[in-house]
């Protein structure tokens, strides 16, 4: 992959962000508190949420450390922008994804970094409805694709109960 391209991926990997949630966020979005840094995505008038419900996602020590990598243009507030300056054009995001999988002889796309963030909080027992949350999901339907990845969840569940 070309480096360029690695700071915005990784982003995706960990915070489940949707493209053009990622395309679209600005700097303002973040709160970069060490106590307890956050990501706020919400609807833009350029970029409406999918449903519509803002939210809110803590941010990791790596996702600080890449966030303070990046650097704040003047004529404008986007987070990730395109190697010109300007905003990120979605097709340019998917194609430098496309050239390092092909090389990789793998498929995907962009949104598999969702679906990455969304399997191994479930397969490291995050509760079904925390990653329906972090994901934004409507309903807890939507998450339930991901409870096969975590077959125990039932029997944590039972072994939290304890009669002290």
């Amino acid at each position: 992959m070309k480096p360029y391209w690695r700071d915005a991926f990784e982003f995706l990997y960990y915070t489940g962000l949707r493209r053009g949630e990622l395309i679209y966020l600005e700097w303002n979005d973040l709160n970069l508190d060490p106590v307890s840094p956050t990501v706020t995505i919400q609807s833009k008038p350029e970029h409406p949420l999918k449903t519509n419900q803002e939210r809110v996602i803590p941010l990791n020590a790596k996702m600080i450390e890449l966030l303070e990598r990046q650097t704040r243009p003047k004529d404008h507030n986007w987070v990730f922008k395109a190697k010109t300056g300007g905003i990120i054009d979605p097709d340019k995001l998917y194609h430098g994804l496309a050239v390092a999988l092909k090389k990789l002889g793998l498929e995907g796309n962009v949104h598999k970094f969702r679906h990455s963030f969304a399997s191994q909080l479930v397969m490291d027992a995050a509760s079904l409805e925390a990653v329906s949350k972090l994901l934004g999901h409507s309903s807890i339907e939507m998450t339930m694709i991901y409870a096969h990845l975590s077959p125990d969840h039932l029997r944590v569940a039972v072994n939290k109960l304890t009669l002290d």
